[in-house]
């Protein structure tokens, strides 16, 4: 028998305490992941499995001061009905109910933001990088998403899944393990409860062996930070049904011969990257 867990009251939490902090934090991805009813039978079956692997995630320390922000905001839209715009080139959500004041501290407090641009309310959030300009290229050659299941492994903030919501997506799945984008991508979610898209902050690695059957898998800037691309690759494989399509973007090396670069520390200033393969390699 299931032990129950009892439902934290966000007015009773001490701030200071690590353990409060991931125990809402978990509550929290309980209660906002996979309650779409467009999410697929077959993935919710394994919600269970994910929210283990959520739940092993130690807090970021800042987290303590993100999440109750998190839990101010969804108190703020109680009851409301904020409009959306996910079709053009900042996902923008307005409510006429939130606290302009802080709206801007909060989303002045979770930066970086990496991926974008957003717009929230008369706030326009200007991202570090325009993923427009990538989005653009997407809907020029890419697959694409109308009526289908999607999962983005490396998903940053969320911003390309939910503007495949605004393209006709059925259901978007993001991993990324950056305890900021999530805060970032619960930001906007709080104001699309109801949006047909989850993110989980957990490492793509795990999904393989969970023999998951997305439409579209997505790897946009991640195989050349694996140490392991070819495993990469076999992930993307594995997570996608039978006649699914891959969409993988990475640096490559312009050749159609089987070469490999592997940097001795750094490329182009990254000390991250662990290897770029040419354009014959990968096919």
């Amino acid at each position: 028998m299931t032990e129950q867990k009892q439902a934290i009251d966000p007015a009773t939490i001490d701030l200071a305490s690590k353990e409060q902090m991931k125990q809402w934090r978990d509550q929290c991805l309980e209660n906002w992941s996979f309650q779409s009813h467009s999410v697929p039978s077959w993935l919710k079956r394994r919600a269970p499995e994910f929210f283990r692997l959520c739940h092993g995630q130690t807090l970021h320390g800042l987290m303590q001061r993100w999440l109750p922000r998190l839990v101010e905001l969804e108190s703020q839209l109680v009851g409301s009905t904020p409009r959306l715009a996910l079709d053009q080139t900042a996902a923008t959500a307005e409510s006429d109910v939130i606290n302009p004041d802080f709206l801007q501290e909060h989303l002045w407090g979770i930066k970086p933001w990496r991926k974008g641009p957003w717009q929230y309310n008369d706030i326009h959030v200007k991202s570090e990088w325009n993923s427009s300009i990538k989005y653009k290229r997407l809907q020029d050659y890419g697959p694409s998403f109308k009526n289908k299941t999607v999962l983005d492994i490396g998903c940053g903030n969320g911003y390309y899944g939910f503007r495949m919501l605004g393209d006709g997506a059925k259901y978007v799945l993001g991993v990324d393990p950056a305890p900021l984008f999530w805060t970032q991508f619960m930001s906007f979610k709080h104001f699309a409860k109801d949006a047909a898209i989850d993110m989980l902050p957990i490492a793509g690695e795990p999904l393989e062996t969970m023999q998951l059957q997305f439409d579209v898998v997505l790897s946009m800037g991640v195989l050349y930070h694996r140490r392991s691309p070819l495993d990469h690759i076999r992930l993307l494989k594995n997570c996608l049904r039978k006649g699914g399509e891959v969409l993988l973007e990475t640096l490559v090396i312009d050749d159609h011969d089987q070469a490999f670069l592997m940097p001795d520390k750094y490329y182009a200033g990254m000390a991250n990257v662990w290897g770029l393969p040419s354009v014959g390699l990968l096919k």
